[in-house]
């Protein structure tokens, strides 16, 4: 079975939905990475770059007890977003957080890029607009680099597949290797 959008014709490749970001770090609660949501995606609405989907409406999309890639590609069927960002807090050490995310073009089966911001633990009340913006400045500046793809392509030189294949053509990754939480 592929992990692909079963019907990427309905894909707006300039619109992106931005899942609930998993937590990784104990003591934060949905409340947490919420605001860092809200932060990132009214910093990628502001830029005219791409449309995005409200946080309601890819919190109800999402599929959190589904596998990360096949929960990203249920996010862009169920909202119609071409482009789908996953996104972890992590703990990095005693004292700091790290934000991982990727940029995900689920029409075009591949990972654009791949994002990691650090912040101090104590400071991440304070910090965690600073995060969301910060990431939404950087996928704005890939995005603005990249095109979004009008359909369907493999992974490759260009990025790698979101999902498996039966074959896995040169660049190719697994979306578990990709996504392990």
């Amino acid at each position: 079975m592929f992990v692909r959008a079963a019907n990427e014709s309905r894909l707006d490749p300039r619109m992106l939905a931005v899942a609930p970001l998993a937590i990784g770090v104990p003591g934060l609660d949905s409340g947490e990475s919420a605001a860092i949501a809200r932060a990132m995606l009214t910093r990628l609405d502001s830029g005219g770059t791409v449309r995005t989907v409200s946080a309601e409406d890819a919190e109800r999309a999402w599929d959190g007890q589904a596998a990360p890639a096949a929960a990203a590609v249920q996010l862009a069927q169920r909202t119609g977003a071409g482009l789908v960002v996953l996104a972890q807090l992590w703990s990095a050490g005693r004292d700091s957080v790290r934000l991982e995310a990727r940029l995900l073009d689920v029409a075009g089966n591949t990972v654009w890029a791949r994002y990691e911001i650090r912040a101090a633990r104590d400071e991440l009340a304070a910090a965690r607009g600073r995060l969301g913006d910060s990431l939404a400045v950087l996928i704005r500046h890939d995005l603005t680099r990249r095109r979004p793809s009008p359909g369907p392509a493999r992974g490759g030189p260009e990025g790698a597949a979101i999902g498996p294949t039966p074959r896995r053509p040169s660049g190719a990754r697994r979306a578990t290797a990709l996504f392990p939480w």
